[in-house]
């Protein structure tokens, strides 16, 4: 849950150090790292060949201190050098708020021990709800049970969550959801991911999604589909295999592939996007009378803030607000 480093979590794509995801809220999400972004060279010493252990030792520090990493953003792009003060990273697992009477949004880190026990305190304080906001966008995943157990909080008993197959028999598992609490089985879902929601984040992606719990909306994930385990050796080392792939309720692959979203959309809202058609409103008159006072930003709603900037938040709530009105409609008409 914490340690000192920039905050982002790192694996090998085609012997390359890439980054997975930078965790929000910390240095390396400031200094806007992005999912897919190859790590060159670490203080000037190339990652070629260079093992992802070492690689770690070289991120992490004490809080304060600097680290220069190379990045390649892009096939053609040039490479450039990003320079990040390290911090301590402690992550906290969920981080809800109301965005509207009715309107929940929960904000899940990474899949850590006490995930699912944040999520349901923070599920308490929020019914009834009218619908809720799961995002997993820049989710790096977690541990397996909890990507579970999150799952199993709304779907009914007997829906399949998630499914192993290995070679060996004892890696073939199958989750079921748990007899759970009604209160949480009702009201609409619309889960947020991108490219940097990975693993345990895409378990919770698919499940809700291919049992049709929640609508997907975002960007493609990042597509870690792979199980791996510890094995413990006589000399006190350990080595760590990957011996199976997990695969969605409906059967999906989608190791390199993501989760694909049921509504595609970018989040960053297109600044200065003209519409096709221009309608002329009172600020476009000659001599119009101008507004009785500036609005503060210092002192604006910060809810109202986050939905002007993030296009997939504001179109989930969209969705959320429609998909009760037409359920209303359909059970009068």
């Amino acid at each position: 849950g914490s340690f000192g480093g920039l905050g982002i979590e790192i694996g090998m794509r085609d012997g390359i150090l890439t980054v997975i995801t930078p965790i929000e809220g910390t240095p390396a999400f400031e200094a806007k790292i992005q999912p897919g972004d190859r790590v060159l060279e670490i203080d000037g010493k190339t990652t070629y060949e260079m093992s992802l252990e070492d690689a770690v030792k070289l991120l992490r520090g004490p809080k304060g201190t600097k680290v220069t990493i190379k990045i390649q953003r892009g096939v053609d792009e040039k490479p450039f050098d990003v320079a990040i003060t390290r911090a301590i990273i402690h992550i906290e697992s969920a981080k809800p708020m109301m965005l509207e009477p009715g309107y929940g949004y929960i904000k899940v880190r990474q899949f850590q021990i006490d995930t699912t026990d944040a999520i349901k305190k923070a599920l308490v304080t929020m019914v009834p709800l009218k619908g809720l906001i799961l995002d997993l966008r820049y989710d790096p995943g977690g541990l397996l049970s909890q990507a579970v157990d999150v799952s199993d909080l709304f779907l009914d008993e007997g829906k399949k969550i998630v499914y192993t197959s290995g070679r060996a028999q004892e890696d073939k598992k199958e989750y079921l959801s748990k007899k759970g609490d009604k209160a949480y089985e009702d009201f609409p879902i619309v889960v947020l991911i991108n490219g940097g929601t990975a693993s345990a984040a895409e378990i919770v992606a698919g499940a809700l999604q291919d049992n049709k719990r929640a609508v997907v909306l975002g960007t493609k994930s990042f597509g870690k589909a792979s199980v791996q385990v510890i094995r413990p050796l006589s000399d006190g080392s350990a080595l760590k295999l990957t011996i199976a792939r997990y695969y969605t309720p409906s059967g999906r692959d989608i190791q390199a592939t993501g989760i694909i979203p049921d509504i595609i959309l970018d989040q960053a809202v297109k600044e200065n996007e003209e519409s096709d058609l221009k309608f002329i409103r009172e600020k476009d008159l000659k001599q119009h009378l101008e507004p009785s006072g500036k609005e503060d930003d210092s002192k604006a709603d910060p809810v109202q803030k986050m939905l002007k900037t993030d296009n997939q938040l504001k179109y989930a709530l969209d969705i959320l607000k429609s998909w009760r009105i037409f359920s209303t409609v359909q059970k009068t008409s």
